[in-house]
């Protein structure tokens, strides 16, 4: 396989957020099965300062239809931050699927040398590659792995397989 900008973003961003809903449901089971409300898990922090397991998820999402929208110079796809339970979280997290779904590596490849412009660095921009090699890419799993950290604390049951989903593996 080549190595594009639709294989090294949108490709494990998609792994990666279906890789979490899926340990979603098993800290839904696991709330069920041990008499815990689950929704408690929203507002749950690694420590004061950091963000709420929501915000992360939210901070999470956003930069994949950031990333999109920079990348592709479309609109972003706007999720507004209003949920209030784990399924709405859910649902958030499967519209940004949709969102890396719709984006094809036809609309993104070749964008290494884009100009991307980011607010709060006036003046300034980052071309394509650079901007998803050392802003998007360490910022979406930095994110992920403060939402999958907060779940840990809260005693979920799930390892490493469970973040890395299933392999490629080839047969030899």
């Amino acid at each position: 396989m080549t190595t594009t900008l639709h294989s090294t973003t949108i490709m494990p961003m998609k792994k990666a957020l279906n890789n979490f809903l899926n340990v979603l449901e098993k800290a839904k089971h696991f709330s069920k099965e041990n008499s815990i409300d689950v929704e408690t898990f929203l507002t749950a922090r690694l420590s004061p300062n950091h963000s709420h397991f929501t915000k992360e998820i939210q901070s999470m999402t956003d930069i994949v239809s950031e990333y999109v929208s920079r990348i592709t110079g479309e609109p972003a796809t706007t999720i507004t931050e209003t949920e209030k339970s784990i399924d709405e979280l859910e649902e958030r997290i499967r519209r940004t699927i949709v969102i890396l779904d719709k984006t094809t590596a036809e609309e993104i490849n070749d964008r290494e040398a884009t100009k991307v412009h980011i607010l709060y660095y006036p003046g300034k921009f980052i071309s394509g590659e650079d901007y998803a090699r050392e802003y998007v890419m360490p910022n979406f799993y930095f994110h992920l792995v403060m939402a999958y950290a907060i779940l840990r604390q809260k005693t979920i049951p799930f390892g490493q397989i469970d973040y890395l989903g299933e392999l490629d593996f080839i047969k030899e």
